[in-house]
């Protein structure tokens, strides 16, 4: 399993979906874990990480990091909803990484309300070849882009760090949750990788 957590905001995650897409071509779509229906549509497959409408930003149900999913796979890998058997007569619809060897679960995270910018991650479930070449494309955009700013771990997008610096945002991992914040912290603590 590999795995990358950062805090940006809409426009820092955009620059990194940005050079992903330069260098990736992937197959990229919203997870889906909800009860079966016969009359579900195909899910939307965008071609690049930045034709996917309000990355980067949460609405008012999304207030933690697992809010917001993305399912990232190579382009050759076509997408569908499985029928996942819940017991008995039920079942549910699921599109998530775990039902693909090289898929990578994208969760960016981001603004939320008018002060806070929540924690992303990128996630490699099972760890192939494919799956780790997509996490190893953000990492190296992150490295590149955020100014090798880190947070115990966390990259910090140059956007993400002057909102904290000025105190027009908090960073956290769940909005609703101000222990989750680490704004209280001071920012020495945040440094180079």
């Amino acid at each position: 399993m590999s795995r990358v957590h950062f805090f940006a905001t809409q426009l820092d995650f955009s620059g990194i979906c940005q050079s992903v897409d330069s260098k990736l071509s992937l197959n990229v779509a919203a997870c889906i874990d909800e009860p079966w229906r016969d009359d579900l549509a195909d899910p939307a497959v965008y071609r690049r990480l930045a034709d996917v409408p309000g990355l980067g930003l949460m609405d008012g149900n999304s207030s933690h990091r697992y809010s917001k999913r993305y399912l990232a796979v190579d382009r050759s890998v076509q997408l569908e909803i499985r029928k996942r058997h819940k017991g008995g007569a039920k079942y549910d619809a699921v599109l998530d990484a775990s039902y693909y060897e090289g898929g990578v679960d994208v969760m960016p995270g981001g603004e939320y309300l008018h002060d806070g910018i929540v924690m992303g991650e990128i996630l490699s479930q099972i760890a192939t070849r494919e799956s780790e070449r997509i996490v190893r494309a953000f990492r190296t955009a992150m490295k590149k882009q955020f100014g090798h700013r880190t947070f115990f771990g966390a990259w910090v997008g140059p956007q993400a760090l002057e909102r904290l610096r000025s105190g027009t945002a908090r960073l956290t991992t769940h909005y609703e949750h101000p222990d989750h914040d680490i704004s209280d912290v001071k920012l020495e603590q945040i440094s180079p990788a």
